[in-house]
């Protein structure tokens, strides 16, 4: 499946035009953890435009057959407290449920980490404590624990 997948940025027509699509990508992709998503549509809604504006050219999707499917928002510019510096982050990946395991998100997150590390050697992101399909996916990428917040766990990988 991976070789039918596209993966691409959106304007912000597109964005707006695809909202509602993403949306469900979101609340599919945490069906099984709902306590580290939101639920309200207009807090999704809310949140997907923060995360576009954070960093346009940093918001991919994965289509398959012309559907989103998957999508990840990196920015390029995040200032990380512990480390005193800005670096890169991805501020959330999700694949639609019945599309998970199938590659999608390895190949967002190397479209992002591509993107990212063009002007950043590292790369952090938060993940839920309890995410733990999440953390393992994540130290499989290399991303190691630096710090815990609340019921977030801090990850970054230095390249």
């Amino acid at each position: 499946m991976p070789d039918k997948i596209r993966i691409e940025g959106l304007s912000i027509e597109d964005l707006n035009k695809e909202i509602n699509n993403i949306i469900e990508v979101y609340r599919g992709a945490y069906i099984e953890i709902p306590i580290y998503a939101y639920q309200k549509r207009h807090d999704i809604k809310g949140y997907l435009k923060w995360l576009y504006r954070a960093d346009p050219d940093g918001f991919f999707v994965a289509t398959l057959d012309r559907k989103i499917v998957g999508f990840i928002a990196a920015c390029q510019d995040w200032w990380d407290y512990g480390l005193n510096k800005y670096l890169g982050e991805i501020h959330e990946l999700a694949v639609e449920r019945d599309y998970q395991g199938c590659g999608i998100g390895s190949l967002l997150f190397e479209k992002a980490t591509t993107f990212l590390r063009k002007k950043h050697d590292t790369i952090g992101l938060w993940v839920g404590e309890k995410n733990e399909r999440a953390i393992t996916f994540y130290k499989k990428k290399g991303f190691k624990v630096f710090g815990k917040m609340g019921r977030w766990l801090r990850m970054r990988k230095t390249f």
